[in-house]
């Protein structure tokens, strides 16, 4: 079997409320070119559903974060914002972490 014929990990998206204003997302898998998509769309239907003061990422389970993941993550970003919802980062790999502040993301996602 060659890496092009192996099956892509599904992107695991698990929201659940925290508290009255709050939803909490739950990422487990890859994000990344293959999975974006679906990372939006969900981040989409959150704000049109809930329409929650904030969504807070929960990534403790995220495999891989490739540079089209980092692109959704922003791009959602941005989306909450024009719904006037704040998205942030509450749990993350060291190794996540380490890339957002590579790239100072780290100071567009607020991260404990």
């Amino acid at each position: 079997m060659t890496v092009a014929s192996m099956p892509h990990p599904p992107l695991r998206v698990q929201p659940t409320r925290i508290g009255d204003s709050a939803v909490g997302v739950a990422l487990a898998g890859d994000l990344d070119m293959d999975t974006g998509d679906v990372f939006r769309t969900r981040v989409f239907d959150i704000l049109n559903g809930q329409l929650p003061a904030a969504i807070v990422l929960d990534l403790r389970e995220l495999n891989f974060l490739g540079v089209a993941g980092v692109r959704s993550l922003c791009e959602a970003h941005t989306i909450a914002a024009t719904y006037g919802c704040a998205l942030t980062i509450g749990h993350a790999p060291e190794g996540v972490r380490w890339l957002l502040s590579m790239l100072e993301l780290d100071r567009v996602f607020a991260m404990p």
